[in-house]
């Protein structure tokens, strides 16, 4: 059996990785995730633009809805509820009609 010796700090890698682009690997990795950042917040960026965009067509579709039906809005049609309100003022303060 062959006997294993520890890797010291100072002494070259066993298995070095493959430098053909004369960059370090961190240099690489470091290329790598910057690229993958940036894809990443171009497509985030796209999808906030495309929300923003949604909200506003929805919030101009309410707008335009709240608007028409606000002419509809009138008083009660049956005054029950206005006379019993009145009624109830009354007896709470206590002087007669």
């Amino acid at each position: 059996m062959p006997s294993i010796k520890p890797w010291k700090s100072g002494a070259p890698l066993k298995n070095p990785i493959a430098n053909s682009s004369g960059q370090s690997c961190w240099e690489q990795c470091y290329k790598r995730v910057k690229e993958y950042d940036e894809d990443m917040c171009k497509v985030l960026k796209d999808e906030i633009d495309k929300l923003l965009i949604f909200a506003g067509l929805f919030s101009a579709a309410v707008t335009a809805f709240v608007v028409e039906s606000y002419q509809w809005l009138d008083g009660p049609s049956d005054p029950t509820p206005v006379l019993l309100a009145q009624l109830i003022a009354i007896q709470l303060n206590g002087t007669s009609a």
